[in-house]
């Protein structure tokens, strides 16, 4: 008889949780039946959908609606999962009175940073501490929130191999403009301000350069406004937001992330993956989970945050030197392959959920279980 596990989010919006989330979805192998509930749709909507997994989306009507709880209670007391995977906190916690009531395992997964979220980490450790297991998706987001070994795993995530045919890295761009890209929802936990200003410096040492800033969000407008004189000159441009950013980095020579450390850290960045499977060489602040993906000096280069003259000097450096920045791209792509695929993503997922399940079983058959969860 198959396994049962329903995925439960907040969201299906366009983000990094959600991307892992489909490709949970889309790969985990024969021998799972698999069900999703969000809280509310989104691009990933229909993805999911067109794996003809069922789907089923409740919106809260208001901040403080419990329908959607009432809504999820049934779907789980009716299908009876195995196993319950939150990719958010409110999700999960919507899930805690079931899932303790029919001793169904609770597997949280709402760690994506690096660090413990400014405005709701009691709510966030709350939700963690109700849960049987947690998944982060890297070590700096395990630490951060205090998850010790008998609960916690790191699991990185894995890039969709259906994308690698899209990424072109072997491209040569050594006679075209110097490109530098940076992809993010356009936040303030992102800072794209360093990026403008590293664009505009370059740009007065008359280096042939283009920056091109991807992504969405409410300080779009603000940002264009601060790079409009950048624009019309030719240097910056902003793309509208597209679902597939890849086009945008098979012509790009360098790819940027920058984060406000006022706001946020990386956990494992869905945007330097891209890079990476692009070939391009990656800098970044040093900052949560940046340095377990990017090897500096190897795969790139890690700097102190919001330090523009740093990040202008590695990317002179890249544009002087393009068979070091082609190595450091090549080795990027190897790491993606070796570290960060999607296959192991999925393997080391479904083993983490049958130590969970082998370990509620033993409590609930008043056996000793394990220690620590490996893979």
């Amino acid at each position: 008889m198959n396994k049962k596990i329903l995925f439960i989010t907040d969201s299906l919006s366009n983000g990094g949780a959600e991307r892992q989330l489909a490709l949970l979805v889309k790969y985990i192998p024969d021998g799972w039946d698999k069900q999703v509930w969000s809280l509310s749709d989104g691009p990933y909507k229909s993805v999911i959908e067109n794996t003809n997994v069922r789907l089923d989306v409740c919106k809260r009507s208001w901040q403080f609606d419990i329908t959607p709880a009432f809504n999820l209670w049934r779907i789980m007391k009716e299908w009876s999962p195995d196993i319950v995977h939150a990719m958010g906190w409110m999700s999960a916690m919507a899930a805690v009175p079931v899932c303790r009531a029919m001793q169904i395992p609770l597997v949280n997964a709402s760690i994506r940073g690096g660090r413990l979220p400014p405005r709701r980490a009691s709510v966030d450790s709350l939700s963690l501490k109700l849960s049987d297991g947690v998944i982060a998706n890297s070590q700096a987001g395990l630490s951060a929130h205090g998850i010790s070994p008998d609960k916690g795993m790191v699991i990185y995530n894995g890039f969709d191999p259906v994308r690698f045919k899209l990424c072109n890295k072997d491209a040569d761009h050594s006679t075209d403009c110097f490109t530098v890209i940076m992809v993010g929802r356009m936040t303030s936990q992102k800072d794209f301000m360093s990026f403008i200003q590293a664009a505009l410096e370059m740009s007065k040492r008359d280096i042939p350069a283009h920056f091109i800033m991807m992504g969405d969000g409410d300080m779009r407008p603000e940002l264009m406004r601060a790079g409009e004189d950048l624009v019309n000159k030719g240097y910056l441009s902003f793309p509208e937001p597209v679902p597939e950013v890849i086009p945008f980095l098979n012509c790009a020579n360098v790819g940027v992330l920058m984060t406000n450390p006022s706001y946020a850290a990386e956990g494992i960045s869905n945007a330097i993956m891209e890079y990476m499977a692009c070939g391009l060489p990656v800098i970044c602040n040093n900052l949560g989970g940046n340095h377990e993906i990017v090897i500096d000096n190897e795969t790139g280069f890690s700097i102190p945050s919001c330090d523009v003259q740093q990040l202008v000097e590695k990317l002179i450096y890249l544009y002087q030197n393009p068979i070091i920045s082609k190595k450091m791209g090549q080795a990027g792509y190897n790491r993606i392959l070796s570290t960060f695929s999607c296959e192991k993503m999925v393997e080391n997922t479904v083993s983490y959920y049958n130590s969970i399940m082998n370990l509620h079983k033993s409590k609930k058959n008043g056996s000793v279980g394990m220690n620590t969860f490996q893979l």
